[in-house]
């Protein structure tokens, strides 16, 4: 019998791989689950664990806490401020002359206790905890975004174990359904209904099926373990998905109307105008420095000296004194500087928030504009599968009555496998796109609810 050429290249190149990976092999080198725990997770649990375990949200928290203090030392530069200054002295003195001699010490003690108020100072400190406040606000826009992206991060992660483990289900059944078929294949060709090529032929595709399942279980062993990282968890954390209900991803995917809430909900657009308020305050800051200030102190100050040798002397002074202190830095280059230099931040940072509303609601649209093209992708991959289905059963029928070549069938499969693949792709790219646009144009409570 005459093999063709392109059939006798793929039957060597299976042969091959089934020499170099045998399904024993394979089994023992499968990864085998730990002792380690196993986290349950659905979609909303992997959005909850996303705001509050990645360390990169946790920073955000610790900078927000951070920018709360820096509020309250604004705010509290509003009240006196008292300072206490004391200083203890010992001297010694050995004086000698032809007709006198001297030999004496002394101590001294000074204490001062000074209260100051500040009176004026041309907007200063209202500048610095304007600034404060805008900060604390950009820190809080910022905490959301890092948790927004946590969550979208996770999610497609989730999402693509759920279709790892659709694609192994599919695998799985590949290699059932090529078992079952060189069961076939062995009795037509004992009864001589078939040549005896078709049993290699098909050992061949059960071999090439099991490498595909075991490289698919490494794949989405992998997946468990970036799923696991992204949530906080150490990597001997194991991941168990659920698959969400259709009804969560429930969107309206009108590309102006994305843009639009995207504009009411994403925290980086807040951060952006906060920043932009922020700058603005520096700036009265750093032109107010280039004002005098006016400020009201009071100083209670007592001193007191001890003499230990000769004449004994024992002084103590007690004195207050109060007024006004009116300080002006005169000529300070630098202080012109500085103003020029926030004058500049402030200028970019209006720029930034210009631009922010644009790439966001930008992005906010070509994800809705992604949601429509996957489920176009999706239904036709539908179809497809349905068609090639019936084209697997008709082959499979004209194999049996010897009108069609077991290269037949095995393509027929193939197509038939390939389509289902493609239908899953789909409905990851579908579901990945619906959460990311929910999650950008209804924010982090898009699937509270």
């Amino acid at each position: 019998m005459i093999i063709e050429p392109q059939v006798a290249l793929r039957l060597t190149l299976a042969l091959i791989v089934a020499c170099l990976y045998p399904a024993r092999a394979l089994a023992e080198q499968s990864p085998q689950p730990s002792a380690a725990s196993v986290l349950q997770l659905d979609l909303r649990t992997v959005l909850r664990l996303a705001r509050t375990r990645p360390p990169g949200v946790l920073a955000a928290e610790e900078s927000r806490r951070a920018r709360r203090e820096d509020l309250a030392a604004a705010q509290h530069a509003w009240l006196p401020t008292v300072a206490l200054l004391a200083r203890g002295d010992y001297g010694h003195r050995n004086h000698a002359a032809a007709m006198l001699r001297t030999n004496a010490g002394h101590a001294t003690h000074h204490a001062d206790l000074t209260a100051s108020f500040n009176l004026l100072d041309f907007g200063r400190r209202t500048a610095t905890t304007r600034a404060a406040t805008h900060a604390l606000e950009a820190a809080d826009s910022d905490l959301r975004s890092e948790r927004l992206a946590a969550s979208v991060t996770a999610a497609e992660l989730y999402l693509r174990i759920v279709a790892s483990t659709q694609l192994q289900a599919l695998l799985q059944d590949a290699l059932t359904e090529r078992e079952k078929l060189l069961e076939a294949v062995n009795a037509l060709v004992e009864r001589g209904l078939r040549p005896a090529v078709d049993i290699p032929r098909t050992q061949a595709e059960i071999a090439r099926a099991r490498l595909e399942l075991q490289v698919q279980g490494q794949s989405m062993e992998r997946d468990s373990l970036a799923l696991a990282a992204a949530l906080g968890h150490t990597l001997a954390t194991r991941v168990s998905v659920q698959p969400a209900p259709e009804a969560a991803f429930d969107i309206d995917a009108d590309p102006l109307r994305a843009a639009r809430l995207c504009a009411m909900h994403d925290p980086e657009l807040a951060a952006a105008r906060a920043r932009e308020a922020q700058a603005q305050a520096l700036v009265t800051r750093a032109r107010a420095e280039l004002l005098p200030e006016l400020q009201l102190e009071a100083t209670a100050a007592a001193d007191r000296i001890d003499r230990l040798y000769g004449d004994t002397l024992r002084a103590t002074d007690l004195a207050a004194s109060g007024g006004l202190v009116l300080s002006w830095s005169v000529l300070d280059v630098s202080l012109w500087d500085r103003a020029n230099a926030a004058a500049g931040d402030a200028a970019a940072a209006q720029k930034l928030a210009a631009q922010t509303p644009l790439d966001r609601q930008r992005e906010a649209a070509q994800t809705a504009y992604a949601v429509r093209q996957a489920k176009l992708q999706l239904d036709t991959a539908q179809q497809i599968r349905a068609a090639l289905e019936l084209t697997v059963q008709a082959e499979r029928e004209r194999y049996v009555l010897g009108q069609a070549s077991l290269l037949e069938v095995l393509d027929a499969v193939e197509n038939w496998q390939r389509a289902r693949y493609d239908q899953i792709s789909a409905s990851y790219e579908h579901d990945s796109a619906r959460v990311r646009l929910k999650l950008l144009t209804q924010g982090l409570a898009a699937f509270d609810g």
